[in-house]
């Protein structure tokens, strides 16, 4: 497992800084699909506080739908290119974009999902919520933020979602999208998607 972590650093570092060693992305994907199948056995818990920060994309494998219609179901993804900056943010309640209470018996919190390209930026902002059984993350999206060159080309309510945040937090999850965590360190995190897509982000 030692081994596999330091594999996956040398991938952040590498997305990060542009230098270093580039490990090949069949490889990337057979070492987390370890970590993966070692998370199992393991079966460490974690909490929504050890995701709290700005994660950036680093590598994803796509879907399983996507990696059939590809021509390859194992192995396989790809590096995020430099100048596509694209981060998840993890933080705790109040928000000022969400007014909603969580329930207190919950482990939740915000999640944001931040796409940097040149000067547009976008943002989709909303609530989140941690089950520590099996380290998943179950989230939705309820609010939009788009700027460009600083100026706001739009700032409200999601398209399509319900107008009721707080029924997200009775919502069961088979009807949410969410992650399941299988690498949670200071500075990497790892998981599948409900699409069946693996995902390394790296702090920043």
């Amino acid at each position: 497992m030692e081994n596999d972590i330091l594999l996956l650093e040398k991938v952040a570092q590498f997305v990060l800084t542009g230098n270093g060693e580039k490990p090949n992305s069949s490889i990337v994907a057979e070492t987390l699909i370890r970590c993966e199948n070692q998370a199992k056995k393991t079966k460490e818990k974690h909490s929504f506080e050890s995701l709290i920060g700005n994660w950036r994309l680093c590598w994803v494998s796509g879907t399983q739908k996507i990696r059939k219609q590809a021509g390859f179901v194992k192995g396989g993804g790809l590096y995020i290119p430099s100048f596509l900056n694209l981060q998840i943010i993890y933080s705790r309640h109040p928000h000022p974009l969400l007014k909603i209470e969580k329930p207190p018996e919950i482990d939740a919190g915000i999640i944001q999902n931040c796409v940097k390209l040149n000067q547009f930026n976008l943002t989709l902002t909303g609530p989140a919520k941690f089950l520590d059984k099996k380290n998943i993350l179950a989230f939705d999206f309820t609010y939009v933020t788009s700027k460009l060159f600083g100026l706001n080309l739009y700032e409200g309510k999601m398209p399509g979602t319900s107008s009721n945040s707080e029924k997200f937090y009775q919502d069961s999850i088979k009807n949410q999208a969410f992650f399941a965590f299988f690498v949670i360190t200071p500075n990497l995190i790892a998981a599948r998607g409900r699409g069946g897509g693996l995902a390394l982000w790296t702090k920043v």
